[in-house]
């Protein structure tokens, strides 16, 4: 069996946990070959045609879409790697404004709900992407590689400490108020932290007790842990921190650290209070069993011993690697050839070894290839990308990326050739197709255009891009069947708002307005506090386009009351309304609508006054915001 896994090559918890050592394990298992390929790898295509099991993690490429279908039909499974709650990121994350995009949603729930399978890490997970579509579902509990003998209590001062990720700022600065004045009654505990450097003022000690390490490798993070006597475990109650594992868990009792853990659903199953560590409800609990492990030693002793005997004994990766095995084979429809062999250019490629496991890091082409996503122009990274795609013709990415921005530099004619070369190699890639469609449409070839993007969407249903295409080809060129194809976005991808807005404007009014009415009836019970400044964004200009043909219609009043009750802190949308009825004769209900929306003026105009300086919000206001919205059971 040939398992190949897409994926990047980081150094942290995450990916030694859930995609590295979990691939270098069944690699030991005979008859399976392993491979965790790079997700820009130049051999990927070639793999993913001929994996037996093919596992993505999050990758976000519409074009692999297309892969599921191919794929089932013969006779192999695609697996999505979902161990993230990824509709619920904290708003300080760098990535979360990227995945608030509902075109990025959109992908990660048609992976949900087209692979055969979905491997994620928690129950609650599990329960999450089954309620998302996703019909089978396996859970594999992270578990320790490498567990050496449990270290011995050292001689040194008590001392107590976390370690996190970023995503857990707001998690350490709920509890950090009250763990200093703890520490401040106990002059004789040292505190250890290892996170990002913007957390170091959350805590104040004396520097001597204070033992600061900057995030790093998940190597230098087991070497943090061994300076623990105590470790805590915070959490807020948000649908993210309940999705986590218990991995935390894990990391302190393999190193002896008696654990003090919020009493949530991560460690409700394998931390037993009072035995493997002590589970405590919201911050003033977690001070209470921190002071209560200071004070009983013989306690703290016995918990550090019976954690590490429960992972030695139920939590260690070789023990349970099989699970994975099994759930790969029922899966699949038939029994697959033991033997693989492996073509010469995924051989000549091999980065690394051990045994069956193999690794397809980044070499030269793909190095390249990542190095031309990252300029400023679109002409520099054309300058990087033609020497590749000479030395490796087929590079299909390569092939594709250089196609696109040649279309963004509007050499269309030469960006057909690369594209065209690209087809030869891949003749049902819908990024190809699409790419060349606009090359045809921005060519005033709009027929041509059309006849590739609907062979885009015919390759693959699911290729959101290819969708956009066509909604503005159509729209432009006044085609009449727009309407048939726009009910049949609004139905393929019914949370996307931004293409249901292309989708509205192919419609003539008042059905125009009727259709964003519908968007905004489906879409309003998702939105999220912090995507409503751009949803807003979006629609509201799109309302500005269409005030002078639709103002005065009973579909425009109906809108804009819709959407005045979804976004009253909208100042434009309150004076727009207050316009219409003011000039339909409902003066009070005007008056009021004008009102608020004056009063929205002065509060910004105060904030203005106070805050003369664009500048993003303090962290400080972040965290708070999102403890106030996630309030913790005390």
């Amino acid at each position: 069996m040939l398992i190949v896994q897409v994926c990047d090559f980081g150094n942290d918890g995450d990916a030694e946990y859930r995609m590295h050592a979990p691939l270098r394990q069944l690699g030991k298992i005979p008859g399976l070959i392993t491979i965790d390929c790079h997700f820009s790898h130049h051999t990927l295509p070639l793999l993913a045609e001929i994996a037996d099991v093919l596992i993505l993690q999050f990758v976000h490429d519409w074009g692999l879409l297309s892969l599921c279908q191919r794929r089932r039909e013969a006779g192999k499974i695609t697996i999505f790697e979902a161990n993230d709650d990824f509709f619920d990121l904290q708003p300080w994350s760098p990535i979360a404004e990227a995945w608030l995009d509902r075109t990025v949603q959109a992908l990660y729930l048609k992976w949900l709900t087209t692979a055969n399978g979905v491997q994620t890490s928690t129950n609650a997970l599990a329960d999450r992407w089954r309620q998302s579509g996703a019909r089978n579902v396996a859970v594999f509990r992270n578990h320790l590689v490498d567990l050496d003998p449990l270290p011995a209590i050292p001689d040194r001062p008590l001392t107590i400490g976390w370690g996190g990720s970023p995503g857990h700022f707001a998690d350490w600065y709920q509890l950090a108020p009250l763990l200093t004045n703890w520490l401040a009654t106990h002059p004789n505990v040292h505190l250890s932290v290892m996170t990002h450097e913007l957390a170091h003022p959350f805590i104040t000690l004396e520097p001597h007790r204070y033992h600061f390490t900057r995030f790093g490798s998940l190597e230098d993070y087991v070497r943090f842990l061994r300076s623990l006597d105590i470790g805590l475990a915070p959490l807020l109650s948000t649908g993210y921190n309940c999705g986590r594992s218990d991995v935390k868990f894990l990391e302190y009792a393999s190193q002896g650290v008696a654990g003090v853990y919020a009493d949530l659903a991560p460690y409700q199953s394998s931390v037993k209070h009072g035995e493997t560590g002590l589970r405590c409800k919201g911050a003033p609990g977690m001070i209470a069993a921190l002071d209560r492990l200071a004070h009983e030693t013989d306690l703290r002793h016995q918990i550090r011993q019976r954690a590490y005997a429960y992972v030695a004994e139920n939590r260690r990766l070789h023990e349970n690697v099989l699970e994975r095995v099994r759930w790969y084979q029922s899966l699949l429809p038939h029994a697959v050839i033991e033997n693989v062999t492996l073509p010469l250019s995924v051989q000549q490629a091999i980065s690394s070894q051990e045994g069956n496991y193999i690794s397809l890091r980044p070499g030269e082409p793909e190095r390249l290839f990542l190095a031309s996503m990252s300029p400023s122009t679109a002409a520099e990274a054309l300058r990087q990308l033609s020497p590749l795609t000479q030395q490796t013709p087929d590079y299909i990415a390569a092939l594709a990326r250089q196609g696109q921005l040649l279309n963004d530099t509007r050499d269309h004619l030469r960006s057909q050739q690369v594209l065209e070369q690209a087809r030869l190699l891949a003749p049902k890639c819908p990024r190809v197709l699409s790419e060349l469609g606009r090359s045809w449409f921005c060519l005033n070839k709009p027929l041509q255009a059309r006849q590739l993007l609907e062979a885009a969407i015919q390759a693959d249903e699911n290729y959101l891009p290819a969708w956009q295409y066509l909604l503005r080809l159509i729209r432009l060129n006044g085609m009449t069947d727009g309407a048939e194809w726009a009910n049949r976005a609004e139905t393929q991808f019914p949370q996307c708002y931004s293409l249901a807005i292309l989708a509205a404007e192919i419609h003539p009014l008042p059905e125009s307005l009727r259709a964003l009415s519908r968007m905004v009836d489906r879409i309003a019970p998702s939105i999220v506090p912090r995507e409503r400044a751009t949803v807003l964004r979006a629609i509201r200009q799109e309302l500005a386009g269409l005030i002078s043909s639709a103002s005065g219609s009973p579909e425009w009043m109906h809108l804009l009351k819709q959407m005045c009750a979804l976004f009253p802190e909208s100042a434009w949308l309150a004076n727009e309304l207050g316009g219409e009825l003011q000039r339909i004769g409902r003066g009070c209900e005007a008056h009021r609508w004008h009102s608020h929306a004056f009063q929205l003026r002065q509060q910004a105009l105060i904030y203005q006054d106070e805050f003369p300086k664009q500048e993003a919000a303090p962290w400080g206001w972040q965290f708070s915001d999102h403890i106030h919205t996630h309030p913790t059971a005390e």
